[in-house]
């Protein structure tokens, strides 16, 4: 039975995870303390809970384990944030990534996109995102430095006639005819 199984590696959970489009989403409802729930979210709304022991937790999230770590993953973060008028922390097989990047190239806005699952450290980037923004999910974009928020905030912020501007003023769009 699935819902009760352990996978034999963490590894091969998130290259499934990967392969298929799949988030992994902490739980807290695990009754038995020494053990971490974790499920796997489909897009139709149909979840499968994974159990994990402490071991496979730190083998199955790849975070910084020491102050110094998340200290310069964040400082990482913020030049790469410093080093573009857009930048868009993504996931390869991100629909919602997807979306955002369309836009911007609809929009003739010039953009730097980081995709934490091929980077090798990507996942302390992402830790030190959440960290820094209180932002778990992808896409995750900054605009002139600041940030902006997920797929739903650039979404609505072009609905709403502010996106544009937004990149204007950050020097992203070379003109002002992107008024898509």
């Amino acid at each position: 039975m699935l819902s009760n199984s352990v996978p034999p590696r963490s590894s091969k959970i998130q290259h499934l995870c990967s392969v298929f489009g799949l988030d992994l989403f902490p739980s807290n409802t695990c009754p038995e303390p020494k053990l971490q729930a974790f499920s796997i979210f489909f897009s139709s709304s149909i979840t499968i809970p994974y159990k994990y022991t402490d071991k496979e937790m730190g083998s199955l999230l790849s975070s910084p384990k020491t102050k110094e770590q998340m200290e310069a993953a964040l400082n990482k973060v913020k030049d790469i944030v410093s080093s573009s008028p857009v930048v868009v922390f993504s996931k390869t097989y991100c629909g919602y990534c997807k979306r955002v990047k369309d836009l911007f190239q609809q929009l003739g806005a010039s953009y730097k996109v980081v995709e934490l699952d091929t980077e090798s450290d990507g996942g302390d980037i992402h830790s030190a995102l959440i960290e820094w923004t209180g932002l778990r999910t992808v896409p995750n974009v900054f605009i002139g430095g600041k940030h902006i928020g997920g797929c739903d905030t650039v979404l609505e912020k072009y609905k709403t006639k502010q996106l544009v501007p937004l990149l204007n003023d950050a020097g992203a769009i070379a003109n002002n005819s992107a008024q898509l």
